[in-house]
């Protein structure tokens, strides 16, 4: 019995060697897969300090952040009747007015979300708030707090109060073209268009679809406004101004970069009990809210040294492979690029739950700039009718640069029509549809489009 015993311990301790030595191995490779990640990241000459990407400190009398802030907090300390405060209601009417519907119920709550939306807009409250977004856009820096707390969560609060400013700004211009007050309305969207330029100077507080909202909505609103009337010459030189530099990717690289250090970084940092937290918080992924025994074993396996680390690495991976699928030319969904993405964070459960989107945000950039580039195609051709008295035969006639397809590489597709002109890129697809106009839940095969004095503009307005 006792030989049996010894055996026995034997074996044992064969077995918690093996382990210690696959272990050690792990962990070792872990680290070495670690190390590699940063020194990739600094060949690229990626930041690697929080403190390289924080922007500057900025008096109160210059920062615009200060004169946002002011103007989102009057709108939140307004009660409402239908919303917890009248910032939130603002932002769903505004999205109402924008709103394409063909269902008779939602069209009469539409129109009496819009009726409503033009009783607020009159409000001194209202009125005040957007003229100190106005105030803010004309000071030279903008730096909001960054003391937030770090979270898995996406949503942001400063986020999502300056979203519902950039709609509201898009709604007063329309309502203000719709009302025959023009040169209102272009001033609004260019004090629209200030607004999103002002709000890259920050890369930290704010979520990086911000960026894109601001100067994307204001685009969508010229669209809207210009089948009204067109912008006169100074209207168009400063619209011109403002948009020629808006697709600029390094802002975006700056954003990701910023994620990378501030939410990344500070995950991976963070002590045992508050990743815990953290990652309960975030119930969707994390056990669903089911029992905390539960969620400890899920929180043992992804806190397991050497998995943790590699997860750390993958990250690293991860945000370095979609800040040069951002600052490359556009690439389909079945790229190996994404597929490295894809396996990465399907295999690491923190950086799946980090990294989700960093990779779509080629996309989005594309689209955007897709978006950017059509409007201002769209304005000069508007700006040739009203010089030339017809719209030029093709985009080159306009003296204008930059008007490439960011989805192909090509110029953007244009042609005369009746009394009006399509412009169009391919979109995702890379295909040239025509000038197709994508349909409800519609995959492939159409375009974006600005379609502009025809029977069917305003269905691509929307685009």
């Amino acid at each position: 019995m006792r030989g049996r015993s010894k055996k026995i311990l034997f074996g044992i301790g064969i077995v918690v060697v093996i382990l210690a030595i696959v272990y050690t191995v792990a962990l070792m490779r872990a680290k070495a897969q670690l190390r590699e990640a940063y020194a990739a990241l600094e060949q690229d000459g990626r930041p690697l300090s929080i403190d390289d990407v924080l922007p500057p400190a900025v008096p109160d009398q210059q920062n615009a952040a200060v004169l946002y802030e002011k103007a989102a907090a009057m709108l939140q300390a307004e009660p409402s009747e239908e919303e917890d405060n009248l910032l939130e209601e603002l932002q769903r009417l505004a999205r109402a007015l924008f709103e394409e519907t063909t269902n008779p119920d939602r069209l009469a709550r539409q129109q009496q979300d819009v009726a409503r939306l033009k009783q607020r807009m009159t409000q001194d409250v209202v009125t005040t708030a957007l003229d100190l977004v106005e105030q803010g856009t004309q000071r030279p820096a903008c730096r909001f707090e960054h003391d937030q707390e770090i979270g898995l969560l996406d949503d942001k609060p400063v986020s999502n109060r300056m979203r519902t400013l950039v709609v509201a700004l898009g709604a007063r211009a329309r309502l203000e073209a719709e009302a025959g007050d023009l040169q209102k309305a272009w001033d609004t969207i260019q004090t629209q268009l200030r607004f999103g330029h002002t709000l890259r100077h920050d890369p930290i507080a704010l979520d990086p679809w911000i960026r894109f909202a601001a100067t994307g909505h204001a685009c969508r609103v010229i669209k809207h406004v210009c089948e009204i009337a067109p912008p006169d010459e100074q209207d168009y030189q400063a619209i011109e101004q403002l948009l020629a530099t808006a697709d600029d990717v390094e802002q975006f690289v700056r954003c990701l970069d910023a994620e990378r250090l501030s939410r990344g970084e500070g995950i991976f940092s963070l002590p045992a009990d508050e990743l815990y937290e953290a990652l309960r918080e975030y119930q969707t992924s994390f056990g669903g809210g089911g029992p905390e025994f539960f969620d400890r074993l899920v929180f043992r396996k992804i806190t397991f040294a050497p998995t943790f680390i590699a997860d750390h690495a993958a990250y690293l991976q991860v945000m370095r492979k979609s800040v040069q699928m951002l600052e490359g030319p556009f690439v389909s969904r079945d790229a190996p690029q994404f597929q490295e993405i894809g396996t990465l964070t399907r295999r690491y459960g923190l950086t799946g739950r980090l990294a989700p989107y960093s990779s779509g945000m080629k996309y989005i950039h594309s689209r955007a700039t897709a978006d950017l580039r059509m409007v201002r195609a769209g304005l000069a051709l508007l700006r040739f009718k009203r010089l030339h008295d017809a719209f030029p035969p093709a985009l080159d006639a306009l003296e204008l640069e930059d008007l490439i397809d960011p989805f192909d590489g090509k110029p953007l597709r244009y042609r005369p029509q009746a009394q009006g002109f399509v412009v169009y890129s391919v979109d995702e697809d890379q295909k040239d549809n025509g000038g197709t106009t994508r349909q409800r839940n519609q995959k492939t095969d159409y375009d974006r489009v600005w379609r502009f004095g025809t029977p069917d503009a305003q269905a691509d307005v929307k685009s």
